[in-house]
Parts: structure tokens; C-alpha cells; sequence
């Protein structure tokens, strides 16, 4: 049987950590993975699932149990059902009686933030989403009896109000008006006797804020720190790509938004995931507009040039050339690259020809420059040197080949 939750809601979670582990893991947070949830999923000392999504008490939310067979009973199987057992039964005046399909839990939470600690408030409120949760029933009569097993968002520590409620509920985060001021928040399921804790709400669009609380010494409570807030490491989350063959197609790089989420998907690749699947490099290459009329259709055999032909353009290019094939970029063309118009090398970027991989990227510019013996330069003026470029053409790498050659003091000069 399929359980499903939908409709409108709010996911909250609140991160207790110690302030000077936050400030390791920040270290860590990239574009590429980990994101700072997944970090503070790790290393938190205690976490406070405040809600998952849903509100037993809340009317903007609808469930359904699905069987095997594609019969569906619906919520209001559950809701007819408890009104029928109240008409026939005049004692029957609370809902949560062992009878109803909602059960509150009020065991208190385990642990308050410590001063040495800080808290993170992760906050997302969604129009429309959706819980989803296999459960091992296909027995009508036992589905019956299924109950919510819900937790109340103002909920306390082991002294009272925690730090959790008062930053949540306490702020109005959750069970605010807009959820009709609901606070038994939906985590498990039961039924036949066995609990199912649910998973969160998933959503393609909500609301969502991260708020940091820090301790105050003046007060002697932890306070929202906003500008800490603003401070905190972004992603938040890294979605991982999951690229197939077939979306290179050809002219894949038309579509803008397609061809960010293919550098994304290269991007979170190791350098030898790259080597190990030239397969998918060279589909890249052949059906990217920009890149495929300088590829060569038979194996070529590059020589390591010695820059004293005078054709600083074909040289630079087949230096290139050798670095990309040494880091699983094989196919692309020095002599055409180096007959390519001084306009279109100006916009043809070392980014494309890396496959968006800014690791890749760095280390292919690193080896270039390694090259010339030039380790790093810092550029004085406005102008920025090929070292600090984030994304340098073609046409800035020739440059730099250029001025290095024409410097006579150039160590690379001196042999």
C-alpha cells in the first residue's frame, strides 16, 4: 500500500552545533557538494524535526492510502468514519480518542542548546507538495485503523521551552494564520501495530529562509543573528545531475537552461570520472555548436612544441591541446583552433572546452602556466592576468603566451 500526503504546508528543522564546528564546516560547503544541510545532517549535536510537512489539525492537506489493486481510501474515509463513531457514542467528545486516526505525541525533546552552541533554522513554506511512503498492508480492514502520530510544534525541552519552539513557533514560522493556526505536526504513521516515520515534503517551489541564533551574553539567551544569517555558506543543498547519453544531443547547447544543467552534471565529477568516461566527453565535444568544427576525425599524435616556429597562435593551441588530452579532453584540433577568427577567440571560453568542470579548468590553466614557469601573478592594474581569470578564452591564453615569450627576463626565456 501507498500512503500520500499533499497539498500545503511547511518543512522546519532546527540544527544545534557547536560555533566552532559550524565554522570547519563552512569551510567545506561548495557548488559541487557537500551542500551546509548535508554537512549539518552529519556533524549536529541534535537535530529537532519540527514539522515534515503536514498538520493533522490543518485543513490544507488532503492523504490517501492507494492498494496494490489501484482501489484508493481516501481521507475521508478516516474522517466519515470518526464522525459516525461520535453520533453513535455521546461520551465521545475528544478526538483523540484510541479510536480516532490522529494521536498526539508529548514526549519532551531531548536536549536544549548550550551556550557554547549555535542554532540554524531551516524553514521552507511550500503552496504544493507531496509525502510519499510505501507501507507493507494490503488489509482494508487493518488500514482501517491507521492513525497520524503527531507532535505538537509548541513543543518543550527537558526544562520547559526550548530554544527550538521559541525560534520556530515562538517567531511564528510555523502554525501561523495562513495554516489556520495548526500545531500537531504529522511524523509517523501506524498502523498494524508498527510505525513509519515519515520523510519530508518534497516541492518544486516554496518560501524558504535559514536563520542563525547565537548566544548573547548580555541576555543569557541565544538571539536571531541576522547578518550571521546572510553570512552562512551557500548551497544549502547540492542536487545532484543525473546526465544520460542521449541529452547530448546535437546542438544540445542551444537550450541555455539544458546546457547549464550539463555543466552542472560535469561539474560534479571527479577529474578521473573524466578520464574513466570518455564516452560521454567525446558526445560532448561532437554535438556542441561551439566546439565541434574544431575537433579532427582521425588520432593525431601532438609534439610538445618549443614555441621558436614564430606561429605563437598554432603553439599555445597544441600546448593546450596536449594538457586536455593528459585530463580526458581528446579530439580537439590545435590547427584549427589557431585559425580561428580573433573575434570568435575572444568568446570562445577554456569553460566550454572543460566541460563547465571548474576543477578541470583550474588545473589545465595551473599546467599551462607551470609551463612558463610562471606560478602566479597578481595583476597591478584593472586589468586581470590569465592566473586570476574565473573563465579566460582562448584569446587571453594566447596573450599570455605572448607576453611571456616577448618579457626577456621570463625565467622560460633564460634556458
Amino acid at each position: 500500500m501507498k500512503f500520500e500526503m499533499s497539498g500545503k504546508g511547511v518543512v522546519c528543522n532546527v540544527y544545534y552545533i557547536e560555533k566552532t564546528k559550524l565554522d570547519e564546516l563552512s569551510e567545506l560547503v561548495s557548488e559541487t557538494g557537500p551542500g551546509l544541510r548535508e554537512l549539518l545532517e552529519k556533524h549536529s549535536d541534535y537535530i529537532v524535526n519540527v514539522s515534515r510537512g503536514f498538520f493533522a489539525d490543518s485543513s490544507l492537506y488532503q492523504f490517501k492510502c492507494t492498494l496494490s489493486n489501484g482501489e484508493v481510501i481516501p481521507k475521508s474515509f478516516f474522517e466519515d468514519k470518526i464522525v459516525k463513531i461520535a453520533e453513535e457514542d455521546d461520551d465521545f467528545m475528544e478526538l483523540e480518542d484510541i479510536r480516532d486516526f490522529r494521536v498526539s505525541n508529548y514526549t519532551p525533546r531531548e536536549k536544549d542548546i548550550s551556550d557554547t552552541q549555535v542554532a540554524i533554522i531551516e524553514y521552507h513554506d511550500f503552496e504544493e507538495g507531496v509525502i510519499n511512503i510505501d507501507i507493507p498492508c494490503e488489509n482494508k480492514t487493518k488500514i482501517s485503523q491507521l492513525k497520524l502520530i503527531c507532535e505538537s510544534v509548541d513543543g518543550v525541552g527537558p526544562n520547559g521551552e526550548d530554544l527550538a519552539t521559541r525560534a520556530t513557533y515562538g517567531e511564528g514560522a510555523v502554525s501561523g494564520e495562513e495554516y489556520e493556526y495548526a500545531e500537531a505536526a504529522i511524523m509517523e504513521v501506524e498502523l498494524d501495530g508498527a510505525r513509519y516515520t515519515l520523510p519530508e515534503a518534497r516541492f518544486q517551489r516554496s518560501h524558504s529562509r535559514v536563520w542563525l541564533w547565537v548566544y548573547d551574553e548580555e541576555t543569557g539567551l541565544h538571539n536571531l543573528d541576522f547578518f550571521g544569517s546572510q553570512a552562512l555558506p551557500d548551497p544549502w543543498v547540492v542536487e545532484l545531475e543525473d546526465l544520460k547519453l542521449e541529452d547530448l544531443y546535437e546542438e544540445f547547447d542551444q537550450d541555455f537552461s539544458h546546457l547549464e544543467r550539463v555543466h552542472k552534471f560535469f561539474n560534479q565529477q571527479s577529474l578521473s570520472w573524466i578520464k574513466d568516461n570518455p564516452t560521454f566527453v567525446a558526445k560532448y565535444l561532437e554535438n556542441n555548436t561551439e566546439i565541434k568544427g574544431y575537433i579532427t576525425s582521425a588520432p593525431q599524435d601532438l609534439k610538445l612544441p618549443d614555441f621558436s616556429s614564430g606561429n605563437i597562435k598554432l603553439d599555445a593551441c597544441t600546448l593546450l591541446c596536449m594538457f586536455f588530452e593528459a585530463f580526458g579532453i581528446i579530439g580537439l584540433d590545435p590547427k584549427k583552433l589557431s585559425e580561428m577568427e580573433e573575434f570568435d577567440m575572444e568568446i570562445f571560453f577554456l569553460k566550454t572546452l572543460t566541460l563547465g568542470n571548474t576543477s578541470l579548468l583550474a588545473s589545465i590553466k595551473q599546467s599551462f602556466c607551470m609551463h612558463f614557469n610562471v606560478m602566479s601573478v597578481v595583476s597591478l592594474g584593472d586589468e586581470e592576468s590569465f592566473q586570476e581569470m574565473s573563465d579566460p578564452s582562448l584569446a587571453d591564453a594566447i596573450r599570455f603566451v605572448d607576453e611571456v615569450l616577448s618579457d626577456p627576463d621570463a625565467s622560460f626565456n633564460q634556458n
